[in-house]
This record gives structure tokens, C-alpha cells and sequence, in this order.
């Protein structure tokens, strides 16, 4: 029999126990899971271990469902959450909480369904008989329907009364909320358009020469619903129309939210003498030592040695962490990168919504887009899957500290533990480092 220990999304004080039944495929670590805790809720769950041992002194619930079969969480990422929980006094919930997009982290939530049993109207107030009759419509509604049709936030009397009649039950349901993007396309079914079954219809005829001439000018290029009327000047009802004809296929497709961005072939870095001076000696420090620190005044061309560094990195196919204080800093530091590194460089912090963050994460979880991540202190937590380098930079800055709610980590201190998980390397980078980075140097 097999057991998983798992991450709660819980102030808690240890991992919980769950067995997995047999008729489950395999369960590894990092699977998000979906468990039973307390009465009735249910959360996903970040499996922590799995192992053989049976718990004592209780009867250990079993998994619901498995959520993802792949790891969402790497064994880097597990073993800085657990050094963050210990070393900052804080519980693994409490970083799981921390580190993981919102859009990871489901709950479930209450729906009210109908049993299909009868009653009479004098049975029951005009409120309750009123919901009655809206489960004669739908078999399940939320809390926010049941206020809608009662048009007050008062609702549970009515809803409990009908749980004792039993009338309805409360099933709970895992609430998914990231929804893929997607975009509306529009193609041709054929080279060949037979004209025929336009009969003069010049509206018609004017879209297909317009999607025509695109296709013969760009084949690869896919023309959107959107962009194909505005351009035409055709309506919804030509579209309809030609599509009933099966002349145009009309079809979704899945695309990204983050926009792609091309790097400039023509862009060459060449660096002063002090600065290769400068690369020469943060080289012969990282042959030594993990840890090197860049003191240079401001507009001294840190950057462009970071450029340098990112360059080698990337040249050995490995990630590279850019750590900036705040998010005003990364305009900037972003485009002088995209200008080098084009595509390869993502970006994460908080003005980021929670569909792009997640985005972000599952890319570098497949690691498939970005090989440079610019980002604030939550970043750290991000699935590195080959990190050779981290980027600290103005790391005297205090908002690399997080100090509510816990875990009241300080970035710069944990990238020197994800870098020694990663078998990284890490610059500091400051015109007035902090004290405790140059004693340490």
C-alpha cells in the first residue's frame, strides 16, 4: 500500500498523511492531488513524500483525485520551501501559500443540488418556495445564484431549511479557474473557390479574395476573426454565411497571453577595459566560491557585465535568474535584455496577473520558452530546471525582504540556498552593498 505525505495550502505544523488507492496510476512528488480535510472542503495538495509506512493511531483518508501527472513542483523547490519553513519559523503551507500561482491552489466550493423530491407550496414561505422552484430549472446552483433569486446575502435559513426537507444537498465542487486564451481563426477550405454559389453576393466575394491574397502572401500566417473584419469590411453574417457554404473554416486556437518578441541580430556588446577587468574577476571569484560581489557605482556598467554573464550561461543551456528589487526597475532592465536575448527573456512579479504568472510558471516547467527570468523576490520559487546563474541586483535594497504575511523571507538570503540546491552561481550587484555582503566577501 502506498501513502503520500502532503502540503495543506494551511498554517499547519506538519505535512498529512493520505494513502493512495490502488486502482490510482503512480503518484511522485510535486503532484498536486486532490484530499478530503475536515468535514467536507477539499483542497489540491502538493505531495511532499511517498512512502509505505501506515500511520498510527488514526484512519488515514484516502487521495480523491490526482490532479496534474507530471510534477508542478521540482525537488529544488521542495527542499528551498523546506529550508525557508525552518530557517524563517514559518510552516510549509505558509511558503506553499507563498510560492505557487493563485490559479495552482484550488479549493472547492459549496453547490446546492436538487434530490428531484415534490412538495407543496403551503409547506414552505414564499422565500424557500422560490429557490424550490429554481432547482426546478437547474439542478445545481451556487451561493451567488441563491442570492440573486432572493436579492439578499441572507440566504443560508432558506437554504438549510431545504437541506432539512431534504429537498437539496451540498455537493463540493474543485472551483478551476485559469482559463486558456483563445483566439478565433478563420482559413480557406480550399485553393480552388467556386464562385457559383455566391450568386453575385460582392460581399462575399470581396471576403474570399481578401483571404485569398493573404494566404498566397503569407501561407503560414493564420488570419483572426477580429483582423479579418476590420480589414474586409465585412459583417458577422457574410462570415455565417460562407461558413454554412463550407467555403471558410471558422475554428479556436489556444495562444499565449505573454507577447513574443524578436532579439536585434545587429545588437553587439563590447565592454571597457575596466569593465572585462571587472567579467576576468567575477570569472576567477566563481571558480572559488558560489557568492561574488559586484561593487560598482551607478551608471557603471554593471548591466553590461551581467549581459556578458547571461551570454556564457546560455551558451551552456542553462537558466538564468535576474533578481530586481522593484517592479519600477524592470522596464528598463526588460527591454536592454530582450535587445540581446529577444524570446528568451520572461518576466514575473506581482503587476503580472494571475493568468500569466501561471503561464510563466508551467513554461518553465516544461521548459520550452524562457531561459531568462527578470523578476522581484517571489521569482525565487519559480521551476527552475537547469539554473547556472542568479542575478541579484541593488541587492542592499530591503524590498528583497518580505516582512507580511509569513513566510518574512529575505530574497537575496534564499537565492544563495536555491543557487547551492541548483548548483548555481550568484553575482551580488550594488554601488553601496550591504554590510553583511561585503563582510562576507
Amino acid at each position: 500500500m502506498i501513502f503520500v505525505d502532503v502540503i495543506l495550502p494551511f498554517p499547519l505544523n506538519d505535512t498529512y498523511t493520505f494513502e493512495v488507492p490502488e486502482s490510482f496510476p503512480c503518484v511522485d512528488v510535486g503532484f498536486r492531488v486532490v484530499v478530503q480535510f475536515g468535514k467536507s472542503k477539499i483542497y489540491t495538495a502538493v505531495v511532499y513524500k511517498t512512502h509505505n509506512v501506515q500511520p498510527e493511531g488514526y484512519v488515514v483518508k484516502p487521495i480523491l483525485d490526482i490532479v496534474d501527472y507530471k510534477p508542478i513542483v521540482n525537488t529544488f523547490q521542495l527542499k528551498l520551501w523546506k529550508w525557508i519553513a525552518d530557517y524563517y519559523c514559518c510552516s510549509l503551507g505558509e511558503v506553499m501559500n507563498v510560492a505557487l500561482p493563485s490559479f495552482l491552489k484550488l479549493s472547492s466550493e459549496s453547490v446546492f443540488v436538487s434530490t428531484n423530491s415534490t412538495i407543496s407550496s403551503t409547506n414552505l414561505s414564499d422565500k424557500e418556495y422560490l429557490v424550490y422552484e429554481a432547482f426546478q430549472f437547474s439542478e445545481k446552483l451556487h451561493s451567488k445564484d441563491v442570492e440573486s433569486i432572493l436579492d439578499t446575502k441572507n440566504i443560508f435559513p432558506v437554504l438549510n431549511k431545504l437541506l432539512k426537507l431534504q429537498l437539496i444537498e451540498i455537493h463540493e465542487e474543485l472551483n478551476e479557474k485559469f482559463k486558456a486564451k483563445k483566439i478565433r481563426f478563420v482559413e480557406l477550405t480550399s485553393e480552388n473557390i467556386d464562385f457559383s454559389l455566391l450568386k453575385n453576393a460582392k460581399k462575399q466575394i470581396q471576403l474570399l479574395n481578401y483571404l485569398s491574397s493573404k494566404t498566397k502572401d503569407s501561407p503560414k500566417e493564420k488570419i483572426s476573426l477580429k483582423k479579418l473584419i476590420f480589414e474586409s469590411k465585412c459583417s458577422y453574417s457574410t462570415i455565417n454565411t460562407l461558413k454554412s457554404k463550407k467555403l471558410i473554416n471558422v475554428f479556436d486556437q489556444e495562444i499565449n497571453r505573454i507577447e513574443e518578441y524578436n532579439s536585434d541580430s545587429s545588437a553587439t556588446l563590447k565592454l571597457s577595459n575596466q569593465q572585462n577587468k571587472a567579467l576576468e574577476q567575477i570569472k576567477d571569484g566563481f571558480s572559488k566560491k558560489d557568492v561574488v560581489l559586484l561593487h560598482g557605482v551607478t551608471a557603471s556598467g554593471k548591466t553590461e557585465i551581467y549581459i556578458k554573464l547571461i551570454q556564457e550561461a546560455l551558451s551552456k543551456k542553462q537558466q538564468v535568474l535576474y533578481l530586481l528589487p522593484e517592479i519600477a526597475l524592470t522596464a528598463q532592465i526588460i527591454n536592454r535584455l530582450r535587445l540581446y536575448f529577444g524570446d528568451n527573456v520572461g518576466v514575473y512579479h506581482s503587476k503580472y496577473n494571475n493568468h500569466e504568472r501561471l503561464e510563466v510558471w508551467s513554461d518553465l516547467n516544461q521548459g520550452s520558452r524562457f531561459s531568462v527570468i527578470i523578476g522581484t523576490r517571489s521569482s525565487l520559487f519559480l521551476p527552475f530546471q537547469n539554473l547556472g546563474l542568479i542575478i541579484v541586483d541593488e541587492e542592499h535594497e530591503n524590498s528583497f525582504k518580505q516582512y507580511h504575511p509569513n513566510p518574512r523571507y529575505h530574497a537575496r538570503d534564499c537565492s544563495v540556498v536555491l543557487a547551492k540546491l541548483s548548483g548555481a552561481k550568484v553575482i551580488f550587484g550594488s554601488a553601496t552593498p550591504s554590510i553583511e555582503s561585503y563582510y562576507n566577501q
